[in-house]
């Protein structure tokens, strides 16, 4: 891997271990032109191979070399894939390198334990001590068009949090005179300056704990043009009056997603363990970037204050150049803004200040050119309209769009959303008289129109209980033999010698466990031990081949006061999780010879059924369950919290009942293979011997089961937070996609007449309206 010698000297590493998944590193050495600062400001390097020799023509010296030289640490031979593992599901870890003997590990741990980022003045420690100019560019690697185009020059004060070489490069070479200067540099010294824009750059650490330097940000805004990047970002967030808060995970590596103002995706390089709060921004500021990974705040715009912010890298090093463009739309920006007064005085907008609280083009607006001829002549001929826009066109102009191209002189911008255009149509073809009565009827259709939308069911939730589909097979001659020998192994010779074993186990199963139910003391266990082991003869029966990960749990069963909740694909999930240790199941009362073994088997080791229908049941059930969590002598709980079968695809909403109960909730993921059969049961078109028939008819069923790591609700989570949060975490794992449905709708949905009736009422209602 190349590039990881701009991680190593990025200061917006300092105060963290850098573990690089990429699992060969150092294979092209170190060179002097790829620095990012003068140092290493990382506290360690942690790599799986580190590479003995170095190819590169530009390299100096090898990797070991240059960490010796800086007094960095550095370890290899490490298993990072294991590492990541768990930082993807616990969050960034605290950690603690040394190469000294005399510590113990209990010492080393305490040393781990007292480190925290949070609160902690990182930028103090990475930014420069005096003011400095920098002149380098980009040079002969220069990419952007627009940076070749760029003849203007603008003055530019950078503030240091931890600045990145190549950010400087990118501004100088769109044309920017640069002075950089300390984190703490007074703000009215930089106004002495007379920039043109200030940049607040990248850096470590926690926002809150330099108020110096939002102080400044505070100063400094709305006087002239800010763009913040990363840290300046936070600190800006925090200057327009917002919050900041520290991610779990942090946002680390150059692939990162993220939607701009335009709709375009970027992909991002990024590097924060913090972010800000969009919903503690005050009004007129507008989230303009996404990430589209967790949803956060990726960039903001406060076009009052001509202010622009991003959370993450355009300067790419290293990372693609998609962003690049955000130093184009700083640059646009100070030109408009030294343009502005020139604007104004030839607009001849005496009371219509510049409305910049409407900068960013969303879907809802868009940028209309004027033609200049056409302007030219309505100017010459005296048309008012020209001049000064009419009430009903509600048109904003303002000084400067600091996303847009071109010269703002020759543009109109106009916020048009659909119910403006609508009314306008309306207006131009109506007359005075019908004014007051055409409105209403067309907006008087909101009882219809959401009639209609809950009536539509989407085709995302239909396809949450499809079965696979069989794909067609080309019979041919050569190959019709292997298939009928083998659909006659499956039926005549697999099939009967299951069946029978699975019946010799239930008659088996049935006497012994009568015998240990009637006979033995219940302190003996023996009627756990039978249901494990009927479990394991069905799991055999299918030629189950299971694989489990993670901690199993214990086979004694004596882990009460702990909840246990999986995905819920068949009834047999819970017979692949019984035959290695029992559970007390909640679940659904069911008929036959299922509704006898609950009735039964199921009740001798503390299971709940519950009827679907009966309200009251549901009551009488979180009774239970509270006072089995209770019980620790019980055995675990295991809940289904998605309520039905989901195919092995998708995974439907979590009830909040399991998450309600006050313990720790251990998260168990179950994937099944469809290469052989698939084991997803719709019990609205089967019955469960019809699915245990396809199953032991089939090649075998094939699975993967991960038990991870319990979790416990957090102090500032909702049980449905918790609820969605463990969701995530089974989806990933298991490689399904999380849907915004309740399984219940599958019970409870509209025919499709009664759909297709809703719609035509609405359809006619609208149309009636817009006649």
């Amino acid at each position: 891997m190349r590039r990881y010698q701009e991680i190593l000297t990025d200061p917006s590493y300092a105060g963290q271990f850098v573990l690089f998944t990429c699992p060969h590193i150092g294979n092209v050495g170190i060179n002097e032109g790829d620095m990012e600062s003068s140092k290493v400001h990382m506290g360690a390097m942690i790599v799986r191979n580190l590479s003995l020799n170095v190819s590169n023509y530009r390299s100096v010296k090898d990797l070991s070399t240059y960490l010796e030289e800086q007094g960095v640490m550095g370890i290899a031979d490490i298993d990072t894939r294991e590492i990541t593992r768990r930082l993807r599901e616990t969050g960034c870890l605290n950690g603690c390198l040394s190469n000294d003997d005399s510590k113990s590990d209990a010492e080393l741990l305490d040393m781990a334990k007292g480190y925290n980022i949070v609160g902690k003045d990182l930028i103090s420690e990475v930014t420069c001590k005096e003011p400095y100019e920098w002149k380098d560019t980009t040079g002969e690697w220069e990419f952007s068009d627009k940076a070749k185009a760029s003849k203007d020059q603008f003055n530019v004060v950078v503030y240091d949090f931890g600045v990145k070489h190549n950010i400087l490069r990118r501004l100088a070479s769109f044309g920017c005179k640069l002075t950089v200067v300390p984190a703490s540099y007074p703000a009215d010294k930089v106004m002495a300056m007379n920039p043109d824009g200030v940049m607040f750059s990248n850096g470590p650490g926690d926002p809150s704990a330099v108020p110096y330097a939002v102080e400044n940000a505070k100063n400094i805004l709305g006087q002239l043009p800010v763009f913040g990047i990363c840290m300046g970002h936070q600190v800006l967030g925090q200057a327009f009056g917002g919050k900041t808060f520290k991610l779990k995970f942090g946002h680390h590596g150059g692939n990162h997603p993220v939607r701009a103002a335009d709709g375009a995706v970027e992909i991002s390089s990024q590097n924060h363990n913090f972010a800000v709060d969009p919903k503690s921004l005050p009004a007129g500021i507008t989230v303009s970037h996404v990430n589209l990974n967790d949803g956060t705040c990726a960039g903001m715009v406060w076009p009052e204050k001509r202010a622009m912010t991003i959370q993450y890298h355009p300067e790419a090093s290293p990372g693609p150049h998609d962003s690049d463009r955000c130093f184009a739309d700083f640059v646009q920006m100070m030109r408009d803004s030294k343009n502005m007064f020139l604007i104004h005085t030839r607009r001849h907008t005496q009371d219509r200040s510049p409305n910049f609280t409407q900068r960013v083009a969303l879907h809802t607006e868009r940028i209309m050119p004027v033609d200049d001829a056409d302007a030219g002549a309505r100017r010459s001929s005296g048309d008012q309209s020209a001049r000064t826009p009419q009430p009903s066109e509600s048109i904003n102009r303002f000084a400067f769009d600091s996303f847009g191209e071109g010269d703002i002189e020759r543009e109109q911008v106009e916020r048009v959303t659909p119910g403006i255009e609508l009314e306008r149509q309306a207006e131009r073809t109506r007359s005075t008289h019908e004014r007051e009565e055409v409105l209403p009827r067309l907006l008087d259709c909101s009882g219809v129109l959401q009639d209609a939308c809950a009536a539509i069911v989407d085709d995302s939730f239909n396809r949450c209980f499809q079965e696979a589909v069989e794909e067609p097979w080309n019979f041919n001659f050569y190959l019709f033999p292997l298939w009928w020998l083998g659909w006659l192994i499956r039926h005549g010779i697999l099939f009967p010698l299951r069946l029978a074993f699975i019946l010799s186990a239930s008659a088996a199963f049935t006497v012994s466990f009568f015998f240990s139910h009637y006979v033995t003391p219940r302190e003996w266990g023996w009627e756990r031990k039978c249901v494990e082991l009927y479990a394991a003869a069905f799991v055999v029966s299918w030629t189950g081949v299971i694989r489990y990960h993670g901690p199993k749990p214990s086979r004694g069963g004596q882990r009460g006061g702990v909840v246990y909740v999986s995905n819920h694909t068949s009834m047999i999930d819970y017979l692949v999780l019984t035959q290695v240790s029992p559970f007390a199941v909640i679940q659904q009362k069911h008929r036959g010879w299922v509704g006898l073994l609950q009735r039964t088997a199921m009740n001798a080791i503390d299971c709940i059924e519950f009827n679907r229908t009966d309200i009251q049941d549901r009551h009488k059930v979180t009774e239970r369950l509270k006072q089995h969590v209770a019980d620790k002598s019980r055995l675990p709980l295991l809940i289904f919290p998605e309520g039905t079968c989901v195919n092995n695809k998708y995974c439907v909403m979590f009830k909040r009942g399991a998450f309600d109960l006050g313990v720790d909730v251990v998260p168990v993921a179950i994937k099944y293979n469809s290469l052989f059969v698939d084991a997803f049961w719709n019990s609205r078109r089967q019955s469960f011997s019809r699915h245990l028939c396809k199953l032991m008819s089939s090649w075998a069923v094939v699975a993967d089961v991960w038990y991870m790591e319990p979790q416990r609700q957090r102090e500032d989570e909702t049980s449905i937070e918790f609820a969605e949060r463990v969701r995530t975490m089974i989806c990933k794992r298991a490689g399904l996609k999380a849907v915004p449905w309740d399984g219940m709708l599958k019970y409870y949905r509209p025919s499709p007449r009664e759909c297709e009736s809703r719609r035509k009422a609405f359809a006619s209602t609208l149309m009636n309206g817009l006649k």
